[in-house]
């Protein structure tokens, strides 16, 4: 059963929870950028550049930074193509490949159905549920046609029934921005408690889903979150907090508090509360994070030990439920962030897969493409087609396009190449 989310309980949300969720999102970078806008903006909050700062307990030293082409991340296309498990004619295969590849930046879909249809020579029908399937996939708001269907589909996702509700985020975001307040009030019988209960909701919603994935033209800057490091007693995870700097309270507030008259006492205790908040919610961000790097060894051994092509089939649900916490949780955790070992720097979301839990992963499949091969008569080479079919033959079912794609990924040339001469 659905469970009826009420203006009463939307008043709950409070402003630690939407902060932490905020913080949660940034990535290293980003974080660093919104504490020295805080230090603008707060004279009480001081900045600590200093390594040794901690928020907690770990080390930092030995920290590296990378730059990684962009080329090698996962797309968003590819990240939804692999959560589809089931059946799909050619028709719906290449019209959702299609779909996927019209995605845009924020992942949202801004087409008209009848013209790919007719592009494709599909039905209508056929664009509509392949549509929907992508809307059903990870990260939640994918394949909405704008931010506010964007928002719905999240808001339906996490049982959100409220009509009030639904109506705000349709029409009242648009007359909030334009600053028609009063007519937001009017026309949608909104008091300023509900507007404001709304708004705090709404912004613990994602509007942008396809943010993670966005491609960039360059090089990126790449500084793990966390590393993964071997030693005598096996593995270890530690943290990496030299991507931004420690926050206090400045000393002299502190001393000089009790001095102040009421009125500048009201301001300098609400900017410590607002400090104090922003602590708690930089140590639970680190908290979470460090867990589910812990969380990723333990069910990831054999990829640590022995490198790519022995990763496990892993859920960010299955996350939630080890760490005890909300699947948008873990992703907002996932989101940017990035894991060094011996074997290379990853993205987080790397670690899982949408697949089924007897489903070979990416890497598993590329593996077994490179065996395959090793083994094929060079005088007369296997041809994609002939890959999909043994592959198939093996119980894995994939498109020859992606045979091409992962054949390609692993380095390996097509059969002219391969062809002894």
């Amino acid at each position: 059963m659905s469970q009826r989310l009420t203006v009463k309980q939307i008043q709950t949300v409070s402003a630690r929870v939407i902060q932490t969720n905020m913080i949660l999102q940034l990535t290293g970078s980003e974080l660093e950028t919104f504490l020295h806008k805080e230090a603008e903006e707060n004279p009480v909050l001081e900045l600590v550049e200093d390594d040794h700062y901690s928020y907690g307990h770990t080390d930092t030293e030995g920290t590296e930074e990378y730059w990684m082409d962009p080329g090698n991340e996962e797309t968003l296309s590819d990240h939804l193509l692999a959560q589809v498990t089931r059946e799909l004619s050619t028709r719906e295969r290449r019209t959702l490949e299609y779909l996927c590849s019209l995605l845009d930046d924020n992942g949202y879909l801004k087409h008209d159905a009848a013209e790919t249809a007719e592009k494709l020579g599909v039905s209508q029908k056929t664009v509509q549920e392949m549509t929907a399937l992508i809307q059903s996939l990870e990260p939640a708001g994918v394949g909405a046609a704008d931010m506010q269907e964007c928002l719905c589909i999240q808001m339906e996702r996490e049982g959100v029934e409220d009509p009030k509700l639904y109506r705000f985020v349709k029409e009242g975001l648009l007359l909030l921005a334009e600053g028609k307040t009063r007519i937001l009030r009017e026309s949608l019988g909104l008091s300023e408690e509900e507007i404001s209960a709304y708004l705090s909701y709404v912004r613990t919603l994602e509007p942008r889903p396809g943010g993670a994935f966005r491609a960039n033209d360059r090089s990126i800057y790449i500084v793990p979150d966390i590393y993964v490091e071997r030693d005598e007693d096996g593995f270890k995870i530690r943290f990496n907090r030299r991507l931004f700097p420690g926050i206090r309270i400045r000393e002299e507030y502190r001393t000089l508090y009790k001095n102040f008259a009421k009125e500048e006492k009201s301001y300098v205790r609400e900017k410590m509360q607002r400090i104090s908040l922003l602590q708690r919610s930089i140590e639970g961000r680190e908290k979470l994070i460090t867990g589910l790097g812990e969380y990723i060894l333990e069910r990831q051994q054999a990829f640590f030990m022995l490198g790519e092509g022995n990763l496990k089939s892993l859920r960010m649900q299955e996350a939630a439920d080890a760490l005890h916490v909300n699947v948008s949780s873990i992703s907002r955790a996932v989101n940017g962030k990035y894991l060094e070992c011996e074997w290379g720097t990853y993205p987080l979301k790397y670690f899982f897969t949408q697949g089924k839990q007897d489903q070979p992963v990416r890497t598993d499949i590329i593996r077994m493409i490179r065996e395959i091969i090793a083994e094929e008569d060079k005088d007369a080479p296997l041809s994609d087609a002939k890959l999909t079919e043994i592959l198939k033959a093996k119980g894995i079912t994939c498109a020859r396009r992606t045979v091409t794609k992962y054949r390609i990924r692993a380095g390996i040339g097509d059969t002219a190449v391969r062809k002894r001469r």
